[in-house]
């Protein structure tokens, strides 16, 4: 098979199947509900979460003036599977710029927040010591130079654990570490199927790394079950990054809820866009942006669903170092910067892949596809100085193979783009995993950069094995 690194230049069969496999693949992957069914499922969990707004009244110092809907399911309509995940923007009503100081921090794109204010600076020491003999908590929450720590998420989430337990009408379950997402665990669930055969090592991995330790069993013997009942919460232990996470149950969907606390950065406001400030770590706070003036149009945003598709199994995989939902987008907007008119949804996967390609500096020599470990920067659009790419680990090249695997298999003419779409991509994942110690299709070599070498004809036996028309 031809080199696929080469460029970017298609002839129309590729065209065609690249364009086929696209346009299918968003089919497959979009929400199947209707505008009635989401505007309901959002306003229940709007509704829910309001309730808990209030009962955070009791903490003068937690009060929300703004709860803002945002991430993939609220704000750009790009969720895909099943709707079990989704952010919302919590503005704190006097942690404000009428009793806090912004400074930057020099070159990077977060802030310092001084209290500049006594009475709110009591307040906040006074949730200290209470959580704190409670709980046992003992982070700071203002430093000795009156900077607001990014520890009161700490707070805030007993302060929720507190107003969780006397919701009226909720079946509060406790905190605890969850499990998989519906659309995970379905996810899953196809790779325990292939566990007796041969992918046993794989799924051992995800299960041993990913999954919390009450939770194995359930996993293991396939009895997990991610949904909860209706009027039903339960509060995850853990943080994920800023925010607070709740899992409500609902008549028909299970949605994880990410709750971001914040201060607003008035001064910073446009006509299009908000930003605001997030907890970061110790004293540093992080600038976002709500409603970005940066937009995908419907087709580049189907694009972007697609790419979620490809490498969702790859987000399950321990130290994958996957692309976030949001630096995807970055890569869909950077692409849709330069696409024309003319290209079809096909080509854009097409150049977004080779993108992805050039951050890792993928080439094929002597007989090899090189990936490595890369320093080569994907920076947001919103705040330049940001390199939107995970740190990467161990597993770093699972997901830049996948794509190449599958931009190989459609260019090739092995398969057609509707068959292409139909290959369980856990069966490349686990034969790549299966065989990644020394002398099998994966070697890590270690030096100056991390490389990962695969020979190309073992990837060219995977096609045959999986992609080919029997």
């Amino acid at each position: 098979m031809a080199l696929m690194l080469t460029g970017t230049s298609l002839t129309f069969p590729e065209l065609y199947r690249l364009s086929v496999f696209a346009n299918a693949g968003y089919e497959k992957c979009k929400l199947k509900l209707s505008d009635l069914e989401i505007k309901e499922h959002k306003d229940e969990i709007l509704s829910e979460v309001m309730r808990l707004c209030h009962k955070l009244e009791r903490y003068p110092v937690l009060q929300v003036r703004d709860l803002l809907p945002n991430g993939s399911y609220f704000n750009d309509t790009s969720k895909i599977i099943h709707p079990d995940e989704g952010d919302l923007l919590l503005i704190f009503r006097h942690i404000s710029l009428k009793n806090v100081n912004i400074s930057d921090v020099k070159g990077k794109n977060r802030v310092k927040l001084t209290i500049c204010d006594e009475n709110l600076k009591e307040q906040l020491n006074d949730i200290k010591l209470s959580f704190g003999l409670y709980f046992g908590l003992y982070k700071e929450v203002v430093d000795f130079e009156n900077n607001l720590q990014s520890d009161i998420t700490s707070y805030i989430q007993q302060a929720i654990r507190i107003c969780l337990c006397q919701l009226e009408g909720i079946h509060y379950l406790g905190a605890s570490e969850l499990g998989p997402t519906s659309s995970e665990w379905e996810c899953l669930r196809k790779l325990r199927l292939l566990n007796q055969e041969g992918s046993a090592s794989l799924y051992g991995s995800i299960i041993r790394y990913g999954i919390p330790g009450e939770l194995r069993e359930s996993c293991r013997n396939g009895t997990y079950n991610p949904h909860l009942p209706p009027n039903t919460i339960a509060l995850d232990k853990r943080m994920h990054g800023p925010c607070v996470r709740i899992r409500i149950g609902g008549g028909k969907h299970t949605t994880d809820i990410d709750l971001g606390f914040c201060i607003e950065l008035e001064h910073h406001q446009t006509e299009h866009s908000t930003h605001i400030a997030l907890p970061y770590f110790q004293a540093e706070w992080v600038r976002s942006v709500y409603n970005s003036k940066h937009k995908l149009d419907e087709d580049h945003n189907k694009l972007l669903m697609l790419l979620k598709l490809l490498i969702l199994e790859c987000h399950l995989v321990h130290e994958s170092s996957t692309f976030s939902s949001h630096a995807l987008k970055i890569l869909v907007l950077r692409h849709q910067a330069r696409c024309t008119s003319e290209r079809s949804l096909g080509s854009c996967l097409c150049d977004v892949a080779h993108h992805v390609f050039e951050l890792y500096e993928m080439n094929e020599e002597y007989g090899h596809l090189l990936i490595y470990d890369s320093r080569k920067k994907l920076r947001d659009v919103d705040f330049p100085c940001v390199d939107v790419q995970p740190t990467k680990l161990r597993n770093y090249w699972i997901m830049p193979v996948v794509l190449y695997i599958t931009i190989r298999a459609l260019r090739s003419g092995c398969c057609t783009g509707e068959e292409a779409l139909h290959v369980d991509r856990w069966l490349i994942i686990s034969e790549l995993w299966n065989n990644k110690e020394l002398g099998g299709y994966v070697q890590l070599n270690a030096g100056d950069k991390v490389v990962c070498k695969l020979p190309i004809q073992r990837i060219d036996e995977l096609l045959t094995r999986f992609y080919i028309r029997k």
